[in-house]
């Protein structure tokens, strides 16, 4: 049956009594006081999603004073969350904190468990600097650390899409004028 010569140009109530009659049920929920763009979420557009990029994640036993020196190399700009944890294994540290350098500038500083976030506006060599002590009682501690940069992704080159949707429609051109000389010659 085909429904678009029964449906087309008719009034509501006729589509809907021809849709039952071809055995399709509609089903209308409402709701009061709520706009239906309140629910639904919208879809992230999926040039807009970032990447999440590890850029170091370890564990260190801190037997006494632990220092590390960690080089980072970062793919492109983007937002980086750095966290440091105490594993509280086999207890509590002393202390601990980590810092981000670029050179000489410091870009972020933890000086307790924490997490913190900064930009940067292109790839870069970093230097991680972490730091802990055992707490006091067992002199040995557990410090976690977790560094990830969100990576934007690269836009979309558009003149090369423009030149193949160009070439494209080229060779539909040619074959069509191809097709009619072929039936101006047949006549």
């Amino acid at each position: 049956m085909n429904l678009t010569r029964r449906v087309s140009g008719s009034t509501p109530r006729r589509a809907t009594a021809a849709l039952r009659g071809a055995g399709i049920t509609l089903a209308l929920l409402g709701f009061t006081g709520v706009a239906v763009a309140d629910l639904v979420e919208p879809v992230a557009d999926a040039a807009s999603v970032e990447t999440p990029v590890t850029l170091y994640q370890g564990s260190t036993l801190v037997s006494g004073v632990s220092f590390e020196r960690i080089e980072l190399q970062t793919p492109g700009a983007g937002r980086i969350d750095m966290t440091l944890t105490d594993g509280f294994f086999p207890g509590p540290l002393g202390a601990s904190s980590m810092a981000i350098v670029d050179g000489g500038t410091v870009l972020g500083v933890l000086d307790r468990p924490g997490t913190f976030s900064f930009e940067i506006a292109s790839p870069k060599a970093l230097f991680a600097y972490i730091y802990g002590v055992g707490s006091v009682a067992l002199s040995t501690g557990t410090l976690h650390v977790n560094i990830v940069q969100l990576v934007a992704p690269p836009p979309i080159p558009l003149p090369p899409a423009l030149w193949a949707l160009l070439g494209g429609l080229g060779i539909f051109a040619w074959a069509g004028r191809r097709s009619q000389g072929r039936a101006v010659t047949k006549m």
